[in-house]
């Protein structure tokens, strides 16, 4: 049976290779093209740091089109919100140097496909992944681990925890409070520090796509 080059169809696992983003970045590597800084300071091309920043990308594109891939099979449901999230994703690696971060958005594509993500809060969910550090996102991930769920009257259960001010990592809570993903509940106590944090439900989204 001859297929007719009209009849045929690409894959969802092409189509997302295809992606504008996705393309750029493969197509750049590829030709060993620098990003970051070096792209308003071409002097900059030369350097070592660049060099550095073209292996990571390198490295990081080559890891994720491995797993997706493996899960080929889920790439047949994927929704046009996740689609561009894996886009968006690829689009904040070509400007990260910081290797932590890019281990995070390698895990935003990966799950992905298979946390649902609406079209309501996709737009903020992509700037938070944009914005928020690799220094943040850990601090979020340590703040899961054995928390204190809460019922809060009427409310859904919150995802709660305490932080100290004199802790190392406390200055990292207003970045994720701007990037709403943690609200302040409590104040503490003349006897504590700190107070009292809760997850925002978006933090909940996030957590699912950066959990290794």
């Amino acid at each position: 049976m001859t297929l007719d080059k009209d009849d045929y169809k690409a894959s969802i696992l092409e189509q997302v290779a295809a992606h504008p983003t996705v393309t750029a970045a493969a197509t750049a590597v590829a030709a060993g093209a620098s990003f970051g800084a070096a792209i308003f300071l071409p002097v900059l091309t030369g350097t070592l740091a660049a060099r550095r920043h073209e292996e990571r990308l390198a490295k990081f594109i080559n890891d994720v089109s491995e797993e997706l891939r493996l899960q080929e099979r889920r790439l047949d449901e994927l929704s046009d919100a996740q689609y561009q999230l894996i886009g968006d994703a690829v689009a904040c690696a070509l400007q990260t140097v910081n290797q932590e971060k890019l281990d995070y958005l390698r895990h935003v594509i990966r799950n992905s496909l298979s946390v649902d993500i609406n079209s309501v809060n996709h737009a903020h969910l992509a700037r938070v992944i944009r914005d928020i550090s690799g220094d943040e996102a850990g601090l979020l991930m340590q703040t899961s681990v054995k928390p204190k769920v809460m019922t809060l009257s009427a409310l859904k259960p919150k995802r709660m925890f305490t932080l100290d001010s004199r802790h190392h990592s406390y200055a990292l809570l207003s970045g994720l409070i701007s990037l709403g993903l943690v609200e302040k509940y409590t104040d503490g106590d003349a006897n504590a520090h700190g107070g009292v944090y809760a997850w925002t439900p978006l933090a909940e989204v996030l957590h699912k796509l950066l959990s290794a």
